[in-house]
């Protein structure tokens, strides 16, 4: 999202009208991040908020990396509003919303990619903030949205396969700890349940999904999780 072309893909973004979106990778720092907050006020596509977890350049003249930003739309009198929210540095953000009678907590991530131990560590630090704030709001119905940069490596979605076991490491654990501490399920995984055993979509990117059907088998980085009471109201979930 961040650099040239910001505005062609909120135009599409904003387009499809949906009532909440999660954004990874905005690569926002706080002036841009005011800056594309106007454009969607004033914008054509009316009643739509933005929330965003500001960066951090990395030093002068460097591009921030991470970041992440959730939208809500207003819709009729069903009207959002933002009771906390949350920030876990340029990984996170966390919204506990209120939509007519129902109050839920809203979570976008962007994990850091990379197998070394810092990445790791960091990815692991950020599935248990989630947990603790979570716990915090003690609100039940929980939706998290966003790229992981990690696989749990099996059909299920709270611990890698038995194969994989040898290669846990500590984010695979605190995913664990943050799926059942949260009754979370990928929402992916269970309304796709005839073709979720092997896993093998790739994340969503072209060049990936072309790979795929060229007989290149990968795992999805990018993740939907939703508490049981959301879960039995899906009726879709797709990659594309």
């Amino acid at each position: 999202m961040g650099g040239a072309g910001w505005e062609t893909k909120m135009r599409w973004i904003l387009s499809q009208k949906a009532d909440i979106v999660v954004v990874q990778e905005t690569r926002w720092d706080q002036a841009q991040a005011s800056k594309v907050s106007q454009w969607v006020s004033s914008s054509r596509f009316k009643g739509y908020h933005l929330h965003s977890a500001d960066v951090q350049r990395a030093g002068e003249g460097t591009l921030p990396w991470g970041g992440v930003a959730i939208l809500l739309r207003d819709s009729g009198d069903q009207m959002w509003s933002v009771d906390h929210k949350c920030e876990f540095g340029m990984s996170g953000l966390g919204l506990q919303v209120t939509r007519g009678q129902e109050t839920f907590v809203i979570f976008g991530l962007y994990a850091k990619s990379g197998s070394g131990a810092a990445n790791i560590q960091q990815r692991s630090a950020l599935f248990l903030d989630v947990l603790r704030q979570s716990i915090h709001w003690a609100i039940p119905d929980v939706i998290i949205c966003g790229d992981f940069n990690m696989v749990t490596g099996g059909e299920k979605d709270s611990f890698p396969a038995p194969a994989l076991r040898a290669a846990i490491t500590q984010d695979m654990i605190s995913y664990t700890q943050m799926m059942d501490g949260l009754n979370l399920s990928d929402a992916w995984l269970q309304v796709n349940s005839d073709t979720s055993a092997q896993e093998s979509i790739t994340r969503s990117h072209p060049s990936l999904e072309l790979a795929a059907r060229r007989g290149f088998t990968g795992r999805r980085l990018d993740r939907f999780l939703v508490s049981g009471k959301y879960l039995n109201e899906l009726t879709s979930a797709s990659l594309k």
